[in-house]
C-alpha cells in the first residue's frame, strides 16, 4: 500500500503509522485473523453540498446494461455470477460512463449481503449498504464516489431507506479521508476476529442499534 514506511510517516504522521504496522504486527507475527472496521453513516439527501461537477453520466444500471458493460472486461472485477447474485438480491447498481463505457460504480445492499465467503452483513429497515466501490485506475483521484451518492435517490426513497450506511478498514485512511468527504460521519465500529476455531463478532452500541452486523452465514 505504501513504498516505505517513512513515506506513510510523511503523509498520515505517527499515530497512524504505528497503528498500521502494529495492525500488521498482529496479522503476521501472532496470527490474528479478523478485522477492526469504522462504520459510517450519511443521511439520505438531495442536497448539492457534496455533489462534484463531472463531465460523466451518472446513472442506476440494469442488470442488462451490467452484464454488457461488464462481457469479456476483467478490469472491471465483476463476474456474471457475482452480478446475477446482486441483482437476484434485489442490489442496485449506480455507475459512472464515460463515453458510454463503464468506468466507475458501486452497489447498494438492502438486506444480507456476503462479505466473505462465511461472513455476512445485514443493515437496519431503514439503510441501505453501501459496498463494492470501484474505479478503473485512470478514473481515480476525481472523487466519483462522491457524486455517485447522489444518483438514484428515488429508488432507495421507494424502499423506505433513510441513510446509507458503509464501512472501512480502519488502517485504510485514503478511504476513511473520502468518506468524510461524501458527507458520511464516523457511527461507530465493527468486526470479527478469528480466534481457537472460533469467529468473535463485536460491535459498538451505536451501531448495535442501527441494526448493523457481521455474522456467521448460514452457506
Amino acid at each position: 500500500m505504501y513504498s516505505s514506511k517513512l513515506d506513510m510517516l510523511r503523509r498520515w504522521g505517527l499515530t497512524k503509522t504505528v497503528y498500521f504496522y502494529f495492525g500488521r504486527f498482529l496479522e503476521k507475527c501472532l496470527r490474528l485473523d479478523g478485522t477492526f472496521s469504522l462504520v459510517f453513516l450519511r443521511p439520505l439527501s438531495r442536497d448539492d453540498e457534496f455533489r462534484l461537477p463531472h463531465p460523466y453520466e451518472f446513472k442506476v444500471l440494469s442488470k442488462e446494461e451490467v452484464l454488457a458493460f461488464t462481457h469479456d472486461n476483467p478490469d472491471l472485477e465483476l463476474s456474471t455470477e457475482r452480478i446475477c447474485k446482486s441483482f437476484s438480491r434485489g442490489d442496485i447498481c449506480v455507475g459512472v460512463l464515460a463515453e458510454k463505457k463503464l468506468v466507475a460504480y458501486i452497489w447498494r445492499g438492502f438486506s444480507v449481503t456476503p462479505h466473505t465467503e462465511r461472513i455476512s452483513v445485514r443493515v437496519g429497515p431503514k439503510a441501505f449498504y453501501s459496498y463494492k466501490s470501484f474505479a478503473l485506475p485512470q478514473f481515480r483521484g476525481q472523487h466519483l464516489a462522491t457524486s455517485l451518492n447522489y444518483c438514484g435517490v428515488d429508488e432507495v426513497e421507494e424502499r423506505g431507506r433513510t441513510h446509507s450506511l458503509c464501512f472501512i478498514d480502519s488502517t485504510n485512511y485514503s478511504s476513511i479521508r473520502g468518506t468524510l468527504r461524501s458527507g458520511n460521519y464516523l457511527l461507530g465500529y465493527a468486526g470479527y476476529l478469528h480466534l481457537f476455531g472460533k469467529i468473535l463478532f463485536f460491535r459498538s452500541p451505536s451501531v448495535r442499534k442501527e441494526g448493523f452486523e457481521f455474522f456467521l452465514s448460514d452457506k
